[in-house]
C-alpha cells in the first residue's frame, strides 16, 4: 500500500549531481550542442509518438538516459534491433546531462521497489511480455505523476536506466547540457557490413 507522504512512497531527491549519458545520431548530437532546450523538446515529442519502456505511446515523452557509457551504447542497439535494424549506424554520439536537482523513483532499490509494488523481473526483462510491459507504463504513470524521473536496473548492462520527464506538470526538475561529442560505435554493436568492397 502506497502513503501519502511521497517520500515514504519509494521517493527521494537527487543529493548530488548525476551525470548522465544518451546515445544519439550525429544529427542529434550537433543539435543538443547547438540548443539544448530545443532538442530536449523534440526528442520527448518523438518519445511521446513512439513510447518505450516507461512512456506508453501517445501519452508522453522520456528523455532516456543512463549511468554509463556501456548502458547507453547497449540500450540504444536494443532500440534499433526492436525497430528491425541489426546494428548502430557508424555517425553516432554521446550527449552528457548533469541532473542537478530533482524528485526521483530509485527503483534499483528493493525498499523503492516493495514501496511501488514493481517486481524486479518487469523492469529487468530483456524483451518484456504484454503484462510487464504494462507494468514499465503503470509505474512511469504513477511516479512521473509526483516525480521527475525514475531509475530503473538495465536489462543489458551493468548500469541503469534514467528516464527523464522534464515536461511534466510541477516539475522540480533542473538539469543543464553538459557535452556532446560523436564517438565512435562499440564494434560488437556496430551494423554489419554487407557490401562485398
Amino acid at each position: 500500500m502506497l502513503h501519502d507522504d511521497p517520500f515514504e512512497r519509494g521517493l527521494t531527491w537527487v543529493g548530488r549531481p548525476m551525470e548522465l549519458v544518451r546515445i544519439a545520431d550525429s544529427v542529434y548530437v550537433d543539435q543538443a550542442r547547438h540548443n539544448f532546450q530545443d532538442y530536449v523538446s523534440r526528442t520527448l515529442a518523438a518519445s511521446q509518438a513512439v513510447g518505450g519502456r516507461f512512456n506508453p505511446p501517445g501519452e508522453f515523452g522520456a528523455l532516456y538516459t543512463a549511468t554509463d557509457r556501456e548502458t547507453a551504447w547497449e540500450e540504444a542497439a536494443a532500440r534499433f534491433r526492436r525497430q528491425g535494424v541489426p546494428g548502430l549506424p557508424p555517425d553516432m554520439g554521446v550527449i552528457g546531462i548533469i541532473v542537478i536537482v530533482g524528485r526521483y523513483a530509485p527503483l534499483t532499490e528493493a525498499s523503492a521497489r516493495e514501496a511501488w509494488d514493481v517486481p524486479l523481473a518487469a523492469l529487468a526483462a530483456e524483451d518484456p511480455t504484454p503484462e510487464e510491459r504494462e507494468i514499465g507504463w503503470n509505474i512511469a504513470r504513477a511516479v512521473r505523476a509526483v516525480a521527475d524521473f525514475l531509475q530503473s536496473p538495465s536489462a543489458r548492462a551493468n548500469g541503469d536506466n534514467l528516464p527523464l520527464f522534464p515536461d511534466r506538470e510541477g516539475s522540480e526538475l533542473r538539469m543543464d547540457f553538459q557535452f556532446a561529442e560523436r564517438e565512435a560505435v562499440p564494434d560488437h554493436l556496430r551494423q554489419p557490413v554487407t557490401e562485398p568492397w
